[in-house]
């Protein structure tokens, strides 16, 4: 089972990557100290959970990982404080491990996480069932058309994969191409298995 952590304290992360190395069904996939550039690597190569610790992140870093999660089905357990509260965070994820409580419990989270069931893949699994052989789409490619068809712009979609926005732009056109839609909008259609019309309307560019 391969699993990351999103943590900005890098002795808890260290201490941490140790405690989660002792167990032998555990690979630990490293990734960068700063929250924002591991969550971009972790949707490259995407762990099966994530474990996040909730002083580390923004709403910048949660929205992020929102979009990893509904892209990927990926897991994440958040690791908060005893009486700490959050229902927006605590909502986002699938179990919450309250540091106190020890490693035995996080384990047994972490081994209960990954038996649910998991939308990773469902987009290319039903598009090729939808519309009789798969699309010839990369990974990132594939992610950029469910970000498209989350109704997410250009800009906002390169803050949530680390690129710069002219490289949205020139993906998302090659989106559209392999795809045979004219807009954003067939794009959604498309990938919900909606019917393409050619009354969508055309909106090509940053919205």
């Amino acid at each position: 089972m391969v699993v990351g952590v999103v943590c900005q304290e890098l002795l808890y992360r260290e201490a941490l990557e140790s405690l989660l190395r002792t167990q032998s069904w555990i690979e630990f996939m490293p990734s960068a100290n700063e929250p924002r550039v591991a969550l971009s690597q972790y949707a490259k190569q995407t762990p099966e959970v994530i474990i996040l610790m909730e002083e580390s992140l923004g709403d910048e870093e949660w929205s992020m990982f929102s979009a990893l999660k509904t892209l990927t089905g990926v897991k994440g357990i958040l690791l908060t404080k005893i009486g700490s509260s959050n229902s927006r965070l605590e909502a986002n994820v699938d179990a919450i491990h309250r540091r106190e409580d020890g490693a035995t419990v996080l384990f047994q989270l972490v081994r209960d996480v990954s038996r649910r069931s998991t939308r990773q893949g469902f987009f290319v699994s039903e598009l090729g069932s939808r519309y009789g052989q798969r699309p010839h789409l990369t990974s990132r490619e594939m992610e950029v058309a469910n970000l498209i068809a989350q109704g997410l712009p250009n800009r906002r979609i390169g803050v949530i994969m680390g690129l710069q926005e002219q490289s949205v732009k020139n993906l998302v056109s090659i989106v559209m191409r392999k795809l045979g839609c004219e807009n954003r909008v067939q794009v959604a259609l498309k990938l919900s298995g909606g019917v393409r019309t050619s009354s969508s309307p055309s909106s090509n560019g940053d919205e």
